[in-house]
């Protein structure tokens, strides 16, 4: 059991429904892959969200390492809920901590930080960072 989380109450016992469902549906997606544009797709939003310039193999390439993730935007495209996972991986993959979500309730200027030390990691690896204006 969870610490913290009892499984005799509604609110747990929704919570493990939906921790279970997303595994599942990741197990089954696990070898489904975007197709181009989809990926073209998440490069422009990791882009509005970053200003690194990524192309869509870049993603792809990326998201190798994510495969239950990949399979998720395979499946269920560029929904909410889909590209919080994929902006979660990315800041995973550049700088091991997942991206903000909104309950973590981060400052403005903490995810200025956050944001600034996604976009120095990925310049040290070559990838293209539009220069602040």
């Amino acid at each position: 059991m969870v610490k913290g989380i009892s499984t005799g109450d509604d609110i747990s016992g929704m919570y493990f429904t939906m921790q279970s469902n997303r595994a599942s549906a990741a197990l089954a997606n696990l070898h489904r892959i975007p197709n181009a544009s989809t990926f073209a797709d998440l490069a422009h939003i990791f882009f509005e969200q970053t200003q690194i310039n990524l192309s869509g193999g870049d993603v792809a390439l990326i998201l190798e390492v994510f495969p239950a993730v990949r399979g998720i935007i395979a499946e269920f495209g560029t929904d909410t809920e889909s590209i919080g996972e994929f902006l979660s991986a990315m800041a995973i993959f550049f700088v091991g901590t997942p991206w903000p979500i909104y309950g973590d309730q981060l400052g403005e200027e903490s995810m200025k930080h956050f944001v600034m030390a996604i976009r120095h990691v990925a310049k040290s690896m070559g990838y293209v960072v539009v220069v602040d204006e």
